[in-house]
């Protein structure tokens, strides 16, 4: 089981970017943060949030990083009239109705894991965005394990790492998004395992996106982390499969 005295810093070594400060990795994910992710298919395209040019489509804006937590607020240009708005705007298909209900349930009553698993572009940050909705007061925001990843480097120049990766550690509830993703360094490796191991013997609330199954997610971060995002057999996991097309490859008509 990790403690704190576990999770004492170690140079990032291996990262491109090297050790940068809060303010410059801030600089960097901002524009990122933003407009990473186009909106999505299962978005009505008539809903003003679709062509934001304030949050991208994503319905929440970054405000800052305090203490290596990301701030978020909901956009005020097209802010949702409820917190249920969110996903009513999503479009339920066969191939992503347990994938929803899943993530609603989650999004009211943060419980364990949950995993969204698909191919890209079928709206698994879409749905990762629609929980953080609920939560934006809260200061949490769908992040990529690589965002993260580079919070964490940036905060070595400060001296400040220890707490801000054991806040991120001991977070109330966790949204981790295209795990796998990310550049798979002995650093980087080290970290996710330790954070994710942490979380799970602890059962703290996380929900998690990826693109890989449990053979393609060991390939890329080993059998540690695979083992941990789809251990169904305890309970603590809880598991939904996109199978709708990628919304990059259907008509405007076909989305709706």
């Amino acid at each position: 089981m990790e403690t704190k005295d576990n999770l004492a810093p170690m140079t990032p070594e291996g990262s491109l970017a090297g050790t940068r400060s809060l303010g410059q990795v801030m600089a960097s994910l901002t524009p990122r943060l933003r407009l990473i992710k186009p909106a999505p298919a299962e978005q009505d395209p008539a809903d003003l949030q679709a062509s934001c040019k304030v949050c991208g489509g994503r319905g929440l804006v970054i405000r800052g990083i305090e203490r290596g937590e990301v701030v978020v607020d909901r956009c005020e240009v097209c802010k949702p009239r409820s917190d249920e708005d969110f996903f009513a705007h999503l479009k339920v298909k066969p191939g992503n109705k347990q994938a929803v209900e899943l993530a609603r349930s989650f999004a009211t009553k943060p419980d364990g894991w949950i995993v969204l698993l698909g191919k890209p572009g079928t709206g698994k940050t879409r749905l990762l965005d629609a929980i953080v909705s609920i939560w934006a007061a809260e200061k949490r925001f769908a992040m990529t394990a690589a965002q993260l990843l580079d919070i964490w480097r940036g905060s070595f120049d400060g001296g400040d790492f220890l707490a801000v990766f054991t806040g991120w550690c001991e977070g109330d509830a966790i949204v981790l998004d295209d795990l796998g993703a990310e550049k798979a360094t002995d650093w980087a490796l080290e970290r996710l395992t330790m954070f994710l191991d942490y979380r799970y013997h602890r059962a703290l609330p996380t929900a998690i996106a990826t693109n890989y199954d449990h053979k393609g997610l060991e390939a890329r971060l080993g059998g540690r982390i695979a083992d941990r995002v789809f251990d169904t057999g305890t309970g603590l996991v809880r598991i939904a499969t996109l199978s709708v097309p990628s919304w990059r490859y259907v008509s405007r008509g076909e989305r709706a």
